[in-house]
């Protein structure tokens, strides 16, 4: 009979700690630093490797490899599409259409996944200085969308940078017939405003209108300024938000501070309106069919 190596004298061991860790998905270095980890306690030959390590761990069946754009993930049975996407990158949050079918803000199931990375500063512009000619020139022009960065289960997966602050980005729960699944998206306010601004990754304009309808009762115009102002946005996004809130008949008192917040400027709801309609209330460039 061959000799047992040490990774299967302490199988049990080994596979009682993937089951108990908290993680569905784990990345090449997640299973590095559970083996540095362990190795002492669990008597493992100095010759015990990453790949070998990985190559037991699938071998027994504990984890099993997926990859997705172009990155190796080791999975427990139980997990989720969700986990491993935001695993793609550290710090990744769902966003955009992604969030609007999460917070239960759309009928519709998307094809294509969002997520996003934070950055500090929205620029998208280069910082020139703001001119009716320099808002006209942008926005008449075709949104500049990004290409996905891959495909997962034949949905397109966007990679996005985003503006967001830590208040900006809220622990979601999933309920899974086996478990609670913890995944990170944007709030309600952050995710209104992110399709304010890139309504083309939300399904259009009509998508956004009933994101807005069906928030109408429970968003916080206060934390809609708040994030405006520290986001500090390049266009006078108040104006899209405060024609969206007027159009699905929005009764809150607090919509006389969206209003303060109308610049000097003509604005649009969306890149490249074919047929326009205008909204002296609101200064706004609209669809010509709302």
């Amino acid at each position: 009979m061959a000799r047992k190596s040490t990774l299967q004298l302490a199988v049990k061991d080994i596979r009682a700690s993937i089951i108990e860790d908290y993680r569905y998905v784990f990345s090449s270095q997640d299973l590095n630093q559970i083996l540095k980890k362990h190795a002492l306690q669990w008597k493992l030959a100095e010759s015990v490797t990453l790949r070998k390590f990985e190559s037991f761990l699938k071998d027994e069946g504990i984890v099993r490899k997926i990859t997705i754009l172009n990155k190796n993930r080791f999975v427990k049975k139980q997990y989720s599409d969700y986990e491993i996407i935001q695993s793609i990158q550290p710090n990744l949050f769902f966003s955009h259409y992604t969030a609007l079918r999460l917070h239960s803000l759309t009928e519709q199931i998307p094809n294509d996944v969002y997520v996003s990375s934070r950055r500090k500063r929205y620029d998208s512009d280069g910082g020139s200085f703001l001119s009716q000619d320099s808002i006209d020139d942008a926005f008449t022009k075709l949104a500049r969308k990004k290409e996905p960065s891959g495909t997962y289960k034949n949905k397109n997966i966007y990679l996005l940078d985003n503006v967001a602050s830590d208040v900006d980005v809220i622990s979601h729960v999933l309920h899974d017939k086996e478990r609670e699944i913890f995944i990170h998206v944007t709030n309600l306010e952050k995710t209104l405003i992110d399709a304010t601004i890139r309504p083309y990754y939300c399904g259009g304009v009509l998508e956004v209108i009933k994101a807005y309808d069906n928030a109408k009762d429970i968003i916080s115009i206060n934390k809609i300024l708040s994030i405006l102002n520290r986001n500090m946005y390049r266009y006078p996004y108040a104006q899209n938000i405060g024609f969206y809130l007027d159009y699905v008949g929005y009764q809150g008192k607090h919509l006389n501070k969206i209003k303060e917040k109308i610049s000097q400027y003509d604005f649009y709801l969306d890149r490249n309106i074919p047929n326009k309609s205008y909204s002296k209330e609101w200064k706004i460039y609209y669809p010509s069919y709302l």
